[in-house]
């Protein structure tokens, strides 16, 4: 049986960066995949010439075409999609993406997640309101933990039948945010921590990287439908990224995440496991339906009324 104890940050060396081009093409459903040759986009009230990007760390390239490649969003020209494959972690990708993006603000999006019509404008209408304030922003996300630990925002989860969390009226400061959606802002610099392993809790670590920078983050009113399957258990490689994040944020513990909260001890870690193993023993003597992805989430979206144009 694997073993829940604690490692030492040491144990966690930096890994290199590979360098691994991002496919810059027009995909199947003829998006403009390449950097140049782009327009600008208008965004927020103060300015007019911030740039927008989508970025995705890729492994299947039917669900890419299915969810995010099928959003209105990549109608649009001047918003190219860039994808990154072959990584060791997401971190690794995305890093990759931000420093060859041409963008101010790039949005890092799975591959399964559907932005609905109306999305972009949006985002565009949250940024304006940051600015306009005076906000000294650097990361957003669609749905996440306020300082509270209540949950922000709003998406449709497949995996879970139902709609997480709910509308808010104006950007919510937040401790972490879910990393189906992650908007940076590229001009302050905030990177994706390459030490963190896998695929698991960036989301929570790059907005923890933008405060202790000095820079805030927000979720925003921009539902989306995350087109996923039930996760059963987190999985050897999600407890691998919760024992570097308790070492690398001791001093601020504890954080709220979307999935556990992150603590001096791994109680909630041990917690979780105990669930899953009692869950995948009852599975064996009622076992549950094949779960399936939907087949349209554009769909979806219209019926939850997250596909509408914002005025």
């Amino acid at each position: 049986m694997e073993t829940l104890s604690g490692r030492l940050c040491s144990d966690f060396a930096r890994p290199a960066r590979r360098q691994v081009k991002p496919e810059r093409l027009h995909d199947q459903c003829g998006h403009r995949l390449c950097r140049k040759d782009r327009g600008i986009v208008a965004l927020g009230k103060l300015r007019s010439d911030y740039s927008v990007g989508i970025a995705a760390a890729v492994n299947d390239e039917r669900i890419l075409q299915n969810n995010l490649a099928a959003s209105p969003i990549l109608q649009d020209v001047t918003v190219p999609l860039l994808v990154e494959r072959g990584h060791a972690s997401a971190a690794m990708g995305y890093n990759h993406a931000l420093d060859v993006a041409d963008a101010e603000i790039v949005v890092f999006v799975h591959q399964d997640v559907y932005l609905p019509r109306g999305w972009k404008q949006r985002l565009e209408l949250a940024v304006g309101a940051l600015e306009r304030t005076g906000k000294n922003w650097a990361v957003l996300g669609v749905i996440g933990l306020d300082l509270t630990g209540n949950i922000v925002g709003r998406s449709w989860s497949n995996g879970l039948q139902r709609e997480v969390g709910g509308p808010v009226s104006s950007p919510v400061a937040v401790q972490s945010v879910d990393e189906i959606v992650i908007v940076l802002k590229k001009a302050t610099g905030i990177h994706f921590d390459e030490s963190l392993p896998g695929f698991h809790l960036y989301g929570t670590d790059i907005v923890q990287t933008a405060i202790a920078a000095g820079y805030e983050a927000y979720v925003f009113d921009g539902p989306v439908v995350h087109n996923s399957l039930p996760v059963r258990e987190l999985g050897s490689s999600y407890r691998l990224a919760y024992r570097y994040m308790r070492c690398k944020w001791k001093a601020k513990l504890p954080i709220l995440t979307p999935i556990l909260p992150i603590t001096r001890t791994e109680w909630p870690l041990v917690k979780r496991w105990c669930k899953e193993k009692k869950n995948s023993f009852a599975r064996r003597f009622k076992p549950l339906p094949r779960p399936v992805r939907c087949q349209t989430p554009s769909g979806v979206a219209r019926q939850l009324n997250y596909d509408v144009i914002v005025e």
